[in-house]
């Protein structure tokens, strides 16, 4: 399993506690956005990342968007100026 594989490789590095890798998550659009972003968290987690508040102390960064939303508004805009 990748998870345990990763953990695994952390607490080799001696990155545990403390001294664990940080993870952050900026989340854009929609409430399934959110839900998708709770379970990112989720899975960072369990591979032994801790959250932070503050993208310059993160080890990893997610971005997470809908392109679907933003796309349905400019096909919008679209059909309206015909």
């Amino acid at each position: 399993d990748i998870a345990e594989k990763v953990v695994e490789h952390w607490k080799n590095a001696g990155k545990v506690g403390d001294n664990a890798p940080k993870y952050f998550i900026q989340t854009f659009g929609c409430q399934q956005n959110e839900a998708d972003s709770e379970r990112l968290a989720g899975l960072c987690a369990l591979m032994g990342y801790t959250s932070c508040d503050d993208p310059d102390k993160a080890d990893i960064i997610l971005v997470n968007t809908c392109a679907v939303r933003e796309h349905a508004a400019s096909t919008l805009k679209k059909k309206r100026s015909r």
